[in-house]
Formats: structure tokens, C-alpha cells, sequence
């Protein structure tokens, strides 16, 4: 059965990849868009339209000649529809990992540690898609020293029985 202070420890894990990723919310923007990104958005059309009107008159990639291009507001616009794209798959894929982390908490609760692990890995896998980002890496890391700590006791238990199943310890 899985310790109380381990399915703690594993809570507190999910609690933490949780509250870190809500949504573009890294300190750095690990597929290269940005380099900050607004986080968890409750109306994604609003923020493309203010990050459309902030993009206008910005530099943009390097023309033809080498020098920086102002960015139109045709190109603000593309840009600003690019982010928010990004931005909404982002917040859709941190939601599930969210929920994701959820049912392994309550798989680690029901003592399943493996189903736990399984959905703790989901959770991370969906972050990886955006680079290297630790978040849920901490749930999985919990999850399996939680494992190998049961294994370990296991293996402790077998050892200090005798051929009949006997507890032969002094």
C-alpha cells in the first residue's frame, strides 16, 4: 500500500506542473516564437488583437537586403494570428496534462503507482511537444521513486522469508 506522505509527495509533485504550466507561460518560449509568452488566456481574440496593434511598425525578419523590415499591419496581423495558434494549443495541451495529472494522483491514491506513471507520462509527453520543459517531469520523477521504493520494500519482505513463507528475521 502506498504511504500517505509518498501520495503526498506525489500531490504536491502534480500541484507544482500544474501552477508551472497553464499555458505559454515558460520564462522562455522553447519553440523559438517569442520570447515570453502570455500564459493561460481567457479571450484569445482580444490578445491577438492588442499583440496585432503592438506588433505594427516593429522590426521584422531581414529583407532581401539584409536590413530589419518594419512590419506592416498585414504582417502584424499574420504574425499576431501565428502567436495566438500557438498560444491556444498550448493553453489546450497544458489543460490536458492538467487532467492528465489529475488521474494519477488518484490512480497513486488507489495504489496503482504504474497507471499513475502512465498518466503522469502522458502529461509530460504533451509538454515535450514544446521543448525542453520540466514540468511534469517532476510528477513522472515522483511517481517512480514512489515505484522503486515499493519494489525495494517488496524485495525486503521476500528476503526475510524462509522457504515456507515464514518471517525468519532475528
Amino acid at each position: 500500500m502506498t504511504s500517505t506522505t509518498t501520495i503526498d509527495t506525489i500531490r504536491q509533485a502534480a500541484d507544482r506542473a500544474a501552477s508551472e504550466w497553464t499555458g505559454w507561460d515558460w520564462s522562455h518560449d522553447p519553440a523559438g516564437v517569442v520570447t515570453k509568452g502570455p500564459g493561460a488566456v481567457d479571450d484569445w481574440a482580444a490578445w491577438e488583437a492588442d499583440r496585432a496593434a503592438d506588433l505594427v511598425g516593429t522590426a521584422g525578419d531581414d529583407g532581401y537586403d539584409g536590413e530589419p523590415s518594419v512590419l506592416s499591419a498585414e504582417a502584424a496581423a499574420k504574425m499576431a494570428a501565428a502567436e495566438r495558434a500557438y498560444g491556444e494549443g498550448c493553453q489546450g495541451d497544458a489543460a490536458a496534462a492538467w487532467e492528465l495529472g489529475t488521474e494519477a494522483v488518484k490512480a497513486a491514491e488507489h495504489g496503482d503507482l504504474h497507471e499513475a506513471l502512465h498518466a503522469a507520462g502522458r502529461a509530460a509527453s504533451l509538454e515535450s511537444g514544446y521543448g525542453d520543459c520540466p514540468a511534469y517531469s517532476g510528477l513522472v520523477a515522483a511517481i517512480e521513486q514512489a515505484i522503486a521504493a515499493e519494489e525495494e520494500e517488496r524485495e525486503v519482505l521476500t528476503s526475510d522469508q524462509g522457504e515456507d513463507g515464514v518471517d525468519v528475521t532475528p
